[in-house]
């Protein structure tokens, strides 16, 4: 009996630590390369980017950088407000990567503390995404026709990898191509620089990202999709048309959706493509607003259905409407958190960051 229960207890154990050592090698395959950037947030615009306690932004008052922790607290900016406003921004090894709108998009990097700014590459730079292997990017000609380049993290060994492609996601050393004439999706190996043709017939795609489990993407303006780089299989995860703005990251879609019966102005979600339950992250006011941020008395359902009486709406000397209403726009996944751009009672005339709390939401930053 004895030598049984020590006999069970060594069995045991060693199906414990194969169990740990499957974990240890599961946990070594998910280590992959560093990146600058998470999710589909360059789609959205790279307006923000995190490295797990800061996060690196556009304000919307002045566009400057700024950055600010994860909460919104110690607001800073890094550099003058006339001379740069990034976007394209990505975090990697205490630098700040993005193209500055206020130099025609060219390729910028800063230390996060704000200092040694310097230019990587000069001219019109669309779409930017760092990784440990390099910066890849969209680099327009005179045409305005796209053309994908790799450089170094300094800046250094500029080269051409694609004409007449777009970058849109990259994870994994495989960088993914988008031609939008062609509707050819296509993929990159960074190290041996193979392309392969993944799918041909993707039309108007937007917000790509990537991981393990596939590529997604928004397709014809209208569903959410997963393909398989592997076979090429597509499959539709949330149909359309109600939604856009979608981010997906480890299993979850992020999309923001009006309109159908939903008065109730609950607009932002978070879709779990496993249990395909669609969860509210944001609920905006139904009221009407003049630009002092004060409601004049009218919802958006009776503005939209035109019952009310006109002369209750604020008017400019030309005699323009000044009415609006809350609105939430792109969604970026920062630092575990959800974030969108767009527009609070609190912030009215302007643009903000709304940090999506599951409720009526925070103004951030």
């Amino acid at each position: 009996m004895k030598k049984l229960l020590v006999l069970c207890l060594s069995l045991v154990m060693t199906l414990l630590m194969a169990s740990c050592s499957e974990n240890d090698d599961i946990s070594n395959n998910d280590t992959k390369e560093q990146l600058g950037f998470a999710g589909a947030n360059i789609g959205m615009g790279g307006l923000m980017a995190g490295d797990g306690e800061w996060i690196y932004y556009r304000n919307e008052a002045d566009w400057g950088l700024y950055k600010a922790k994860t909460d919104g607290s110690e607001k800073t900016l890094l550099l003058p407000t006339e001379d740069y406003s990034p976007s394209n921004l990505n975090v990697l090894d205490e630098w700040v990567y993005f193209s500055n709108y206020r130099d025609g998009f060219s390729i910028y990097r800063v230390q996060t503390d704000g200092t040694a700014p310097e230019k990587l590459a000069n001219g019109y730079c669309s779409t930017v995404f760092v990784a440990d292997s390099g910066i890849y990017f969209d680099w327009r000609d005179d045409n305005n026709v796209s053309r994908t380049f790799r450089m170094n993290l300094d800046g250094s060994e500029q080269e051409l990898l694609a004409e007449g492609f777009c970058p849109v996601t990259y994870y994994d050393e495989i960088l993914y191509l988008y031609d939008f004439r062609l509707k050819t999706l296509s993929s990159y190996n960074v190290k041996t620089k193979e392309t392969a043709v993944l799918n041909e017939s993707i039309n108007q795609a937007a917000y790509f990202s990537s991981d393990e489990t596939g590529i997604y993407y928004w397709d014809n303006m209208n569903a959410f999709c997963c393909l398989n780089p592997k076979t090429g299989a597509v499959s539709v995860l949330r149909e359309g048309p109600i939604g856009d703005y979608y981010n997906y990251m480890n299993g979850k879609v992020y999309f923001v959706a009006y309109g159908g019966s939903n008065y109730d102005y609950t607009c932002c979600y978070s879709l779990d493509i496993v249990t395909k339950i669609e969860t509210p992250i944001l609920s905006l006011s139904k009221d009407m607003f003049d630009y002092n941020g004060e409601p004049i008395g009218l919802t958006q359902v009776d503005y939209r259905s035109g019952n009310y009486n006109p002369k209750i709406i604020p008017k400019d000397e030309s005699g323009l409407p000044m009415i609006l209403n809350e609105q939430a726009s792109e969604l970026y996944i920062i630092n575990n958190q959800v974030f969108s751009r767009g527009l609070l009672k609190d912030s009215i005339p302007s643009n903000c960051w709304i940090y999506c709390d599951g409720h009526n939401g925070q103004l951030w930053g």
